[in-house]
């Protein structure tokens, strides 16, 4: 059965393809050396958990997921044409669409801990960032986590006394590109917003949640 694969499609059958991809992650952990001297793994008995209707729907969009790689979808099981290609791939290919997926949602919530560990969870995987050596960093993100709106950039070096506006400009700056690629957020979006004239903020796709 096709099903057009639309972001609403997709959001349907997550739990399902959540399933599938911790199961992977599991077989492919335990049974690493044996799964490696075979082309199909069979995701049937998946069946007997979710149903046979949705675990076939939660496959099709596999299926598309799938083009152009060494994998393919078969009887209710994932297919590897390439022998030299690991069984771990396929696990890499959902996860990097299920973050793709995420990436789209009207709002991304992020957890900030006061001694500046971020992470973000989607689905059963964790990404996170540690900033706990860097005090400023620190600062800077439980400040403007806990404010609604622009802060002027005066305002901000004042509250975490940084020494100069441009200290604070190459912070910010950091400060994005690490969180860009280990939370993958997306790359049209950054967490730390700026605009001449304004200051800083958190970007309103982002819902940063503090805990102590």
């Amino acid at each position: 059965m096709r099903v057009a694969l639309s972001s609403t499609t997709v959001e349907s059958y997550l739990p399902e393809i959540r399933q599938i991809f911790s199961f992977l992650e599991m077989e492919l952990f335990e049974y690493s050396e044996k799964r490696e001297k075979k082309d199909f793994l069979t995701l049937f008995y998946l069946g007997k958990e979710m149903g046979t209707v949705r675990l076939d729907h939660a496959v099709t969009i596999l299926e598309q997921w799938f083009r152009g790689t060494p994998f393919t979808v078969e009887n209710l099981g994932i297919k590897k044409s390439d022998p030299t290609v690991p069984w771990s791939n396929v696990v890499d290919i959902i996860e990097e669409k299920l973050i793709e997926f995420a990436n789209r949602a009207p709002l991304i919530e992020l957890t900030l801990t006061s001694s500046g560990h971020i992470s973000r969870t989607i689905g059963n995987v964790t990404l996170s960032h540690d900033f706990e050596g860097d005090s400023k960093k620190v600062d800077l993100l439980n400040f403007l986590a806990n404010h609604n709106g622009f802060i002027g950039v005066d305002e901000i070096c004042l509250r975490i006394d940084c020494k100069s506006t441009g200290a604070l400009n190459v912070m910010k700056k950091s400060i994005n590109d690490i969180l860009g690629v280990k939370l993958q957020l997306p790359k049209t979006k950054e967490l730390i917003e700026g605009r001449r004239g304004s200051g800083y903020q958190v970007d309103p796709l982002y819902n940063v949640v503090t805990i102590r």
